[in-house]
């Protein structure tokens, strides 16, 4: 998409939202505008849709998901530009902005990990080439060249606390400086050598659990919401004359002893937790998990919930070393659809069509979906159910055979050195099985089953002269 259509279309997307002053708040993942409104009777839906460039919109109450595809980003930075050179004005809100605590902290989880997803699948990226390097036997584990490409391709987890600050921080409305402080409390060397000592450490008196916050994931996200109101209290009664310097001491003189003593450790335990729960189900029924997330994944991914499991996959990944919830499941999916897609794109006579899931099939292949989903299989239905049950059987053989990720990235055919392990191929050899599972039954049941509507259609047009003679005779 060129500079010119980008803005076009950002432009023609904020006429039909309403206008800048009826957003309440913005922000895209990877494929997708994700925006609340502050009321949707301002909202022309029919004229969003109709927008060259727009895939799809999807409405969960006052919740807008505007489907753009790989050059979301172009669209969205044109829509800042525009909302920031408009002029303010007032918009009513809706009655219908109330939703469950639910429903809030899920979504509220989504928009925290939205903006770190591009940050940790090119990392992720980066260890499964290094895996892929080391399993040809082309790098040395022992040389410095592994070593210094192995501390790039983990910055981005050890960090992972100062992303989340980053990006918690612009979710609850505070500084995100000093978040971000607050982060790097928590991976402070010397809080790392306290540790390491394994001597018993008391701070005010009160003894401090030495929890490990590299890769963590809860503790970050409980800080900074606690800030936000520790920094909104402390700014109501600081003049302003000193406010500059006198709001970030309160703050981090009340937040760092909350942090190190209360927050960060309940909520590591808490992360804990949630990996620990997954690692007994894995133990007990690991077959249930991969075969209801691949069966469920469209689903997911057409609500944008898939970003809210993040959180507990990146759990798994801190304290286990791996990941069974999401990897496995979304690239057995994604490559369903591809092959539904591609069924579809073989077999259809319909030039339209054909010329949406050529390309589509292609996207979906390389770990995007959307434009094969909204584009295709979502549109003849049949497509999408044979998508489903792909990844579903493909669930199984990954249950059963104990299926993982040992590094986040993104669910396309380029991710697939994230299965190559210490244990040698086998995981990557029955993650490749699971994407032939896939593929074969999504990409048969969509071939058959159109077959199937092509002889009814066809011998509906052959029986309709008869048809038509019958009538004119009665």
């Amino acid at each position: 998409m060129k500079l010119k259509q980008s803005n076009d279309l950002a432009s023609m997307i904020l006429e039909a939202l309403g206008g800048s002053a009826n957003i309440f708040s913005l922000s895209h993942c990877m494929t997708r505008l994700r925006l609340d409104v502050k009321n949707m009777d301002f909202v022309n839906v029919n004229q969003l849709k109709a927008l060259d460039g727009v895939i799809n919109v999807v409405l969960q109450q006052t919740k807008i998901q505007i489907v753009i595809g790989p050059k979301v980003q172009q669209v969205y930075d044109q829509l800042e530009l525009l909302r920031e050179q408009s002029a303010p004005s007032m918009v009513t809100p809706s009655h219908q902005r109330k939703t469950s605590l639910i429903s809030r902290i899920l979504d509220t989880i989504s928009r925290i990990f939205t903006p770190v997803i591009g940050a940790i699948a090119g990392a992720g990226m980066i260890k499964a080439l290094l895996a892929l390097l080391v399993a040809a036997n082309l790098i040395d584990k022992t040389g410095q060249n592994y070593y210094v490409l192995n501390f790039i391709g983990d910055a981005a987890f050890y960090f992972m606390p100062i992303l989340l600050a980053m990006s918690a921080a612009k979710q609850f409305k505070c500084n995100a400086y000093l978040a971000v402080v607050l982060a790097g409390i928590l991976l402070h060397p010397h809080l790392i050598e306290l540790k390491s000592a394994g001597e018993a450490v008391t701070f005010l008196g009160i003894p401090m659990v030495l929890a490990t916050y590299s890769a963590s994931v809860v503790p970050m996200i409980l800080i900074t919401w606690v800030m936000s109101f520790v920094e909104k209290t402390v700014k109501r009664y600081t003049p302003k004359s000193i406010e500059i310097f006198f709001v970030p001491m309160v703050v981090l003189l009340v937040m760092a002893p909350l942090a190190l003593l209360a927050i960060g450790p309940l909520g590591t335990m808490a992360g804990d937790l949630l990996a620990s729960l997954f690692k007994i189900l894995d133990q007990k029924v690991g077959w249930i998990l991969p075969i209801m997330m691949g069966m469920i994944c469209p689903l997911l991914v057409m609500t944008g919930m898939h970003y809210s499991l993040l959180p507990i996959q990146l759990a798994q990944y801190a304290t286990l070393g791996y990941a069974t919830l999401m990897g496995l499941p979304m690239f057995a999916s994604n490559m369903a659809q591809a092959a539904a897609t591609f069924a579809i794109y073989c077999q259809t006579k319909d030039r339209s069509l054909k010329g949406i899931a050529g390309p589509s099939s292609l996207t979906a292949f390389m770990g995007i979906t959307e434009p094969a989903m909204y584009g295709v299989t979502l549109r003849l239905r049949y497509p999408l159910v044979a998508a489903m049950i792909g990844g579903g059987c493909a669930g199984i053989w990954a249950g059963l055979t104990n299926v993982r990720t040992y590094v986040s990235a993104t669910s396309g055919i380029l991710s697939l050195p994230v299965y190559i392990g210490e244990d040698g191929l086998s995981n990557l050899i029955n993650a490749i099985i699971c994407i032939i599972i896939s593929m074969t039954v999504s990409f048969s049941l969509t071939f058959f089953w159109t077959l199937k509507k092509q002889r009814e259609e066809a011998c509906v047009v052959s029986q309709s002269p008869s048809i038509l003679k019958t009538s004119l005779e009665n």
